[in-house]
């Protein structure tokens, strides 16, 4: 095989590539890198025979420069969505989703908290809250008490095509995380026309403009997050024109094409360099 560009999504393979370039050193090696933790091996990531490292968001390139990563080799592409695979459908009830998992830097226990004090404010006979990628547990009532858990839809795990049906009846996405570099959810819901409430952390504020796609809010803040999904709630004209204004954001900037340039256009310059 006549391979060019071997572009690794996974930490573990790009280090078997790179071992293969002491000995095919014709082919340029990039890895993906979409997350704000400490490299694990870091060191390898200053070895000629890696050509680039592309992080899905500025928070992420700020995590590898912080250990001296050289600036040459890091690159910003955000991730895409298939614009076409999204359209809302018409539903009766307001409907809240979390779409995530129970590690505690996704701030699922913050969600939990942020929901039992909206209670406080609203009938929450007139909601529904929806978790995608979580089951009910009992250990869920050191976060809140049982008869908030009652009133939460845990739908568990899903297939991808399930859970773009649940954002298209979605009114408000919530992502209430501790760390994040920018989570492909927060993509689908401006591609679905959904305002997102969020928390101001890692790659989140790059895209996610405050009053403008939707709120960002203090990380552990339950308050500011009920008090803004109450404000929505209390404002479909907020959450229509919220929502046209990420279908179009969706477009501009996370389109499948405008990624795909992005990444030719940077194999494109590693040959020319």
């Amino acid at each position: 095989y006549n391979i060019h560009i071997v572009h690794c999504f996974h930490g573990k393979l790009y280090k078997l590539f790179l071992f293969l370039k002491f000995f095919k050193p014709d082919f340029k090696l990039f890895l993906n890198r979409g997350v704000i933790f400490k490299p694990g091996s870091f060191p390898l990531l200053w070895l000629p025979q890696l050509n680039g490292i592309i992080c899905n968001s500025f928070a992420s390139a700020n995590i590898l420069q912080k250990y001296f990563v050289p600036k040459k080799k890091i690159h910003i592409v955000y991730n895409s969505v298939n614009i076409n695979r999204y359209s809302k459908k018409q539903h009766k009830k307001f409907t809240i989703t979390y779409i995530g998992n129970k590690r505690p830097y996704k701030g699922f226990d913050i969600f939990l908290r942020s929901i039992a004090y909206l209670f406080r404010l609203i009938d929450y006979s007139n909601i529904n809250v929806n978790i995608v990628g979580i089951a009910p547990n009992k250990l869920f009532k050191q976060f809140v008490d049982i008869e908030t858990l009652s009133k939460i839809n845990f739908l568990g795990g899903m297939e991808h095509t399930k859970v773009i049906d649940i954002l298209s009846v979605t009114d408000v996405l919530t992502i209430t995380s501790r760390q994040e570099s920018m989570p492909n959810v927060l993509l689908e819901a401006y591609a679905m026309g959904v305002p997102v409430v969020a928390t101001k952390v890692g790659g989140i504020p790059e895209v996610l403009k405050h009053d403008k796609n939707g709120f960002l809010c203090p990380v552990n803040d339950i308050k500011c997050i009920a008090n803004i999904i109450l404000k929505l709630y209390s404002r479909p004209e907020l959450r229509a024109e919220i929502g046209q204004r990420n279908i179009m954001v969706a477009k501009k900037k996370f389109s499948m094409e405008r990624k795909a340039e992005r990444l030719i256009t940077i194999y494109n310059n590693s040959f020319a360099n």
